[in-house]
């Protein structure tokens, strides 16, 4: 078992091709809550994968994450 962030789905998908059983991807998805229908509209220059600080009260994301 390891641990890694992978805020982009190119990392996810090598974490996987490397052998990987699960990839998750909670944190991307409290920062970015659209983050799944970006990649899927292929907006991957879009995506957030760092917390803007403006926004995390709208984001309801506790100071230590």
């Amino acid at each position: 078992m390891r641990s890694a962030v992978y805020s982009l789905p190119d990392q996810a998908t090598a974490a996987i091709d490397d052998g990987a059983d699960l990839v998750a991807l909670g944190r991307e998805a409290i920062i970015d809550p659209d983050w799944t229908q970006k990649v899927k509209e292929d907006q991957l220059d879009q995506i957030q994968v760092k917390l803007d600080p403006s926004r995390q009260d709208a984001l309801v994301v506790p100071d230590r994450l």
